[in-house]
């Protein structure tokens, strides 16, 4: 993200456990990531 959001043509769109319905793990491991990312702020 740090590379390429400079660019006006990209975009990111951010994803929390609340929008994940699939399955229960996948909702596991974005809250993981999000834990893991808010560590590194």
């Amino acid at each position: 993200m740090k590379i390429l959001s400079p660019l006006e043509e990209i975009a990111f769109v951010h994803f929390n456990d609340r929008d994940v319905v699939r399955h229960p793990l996948v909702q596991k491991i974005i809250r993981a990531y999000q834990k893991a990312e808010s560590q590194e702020d």
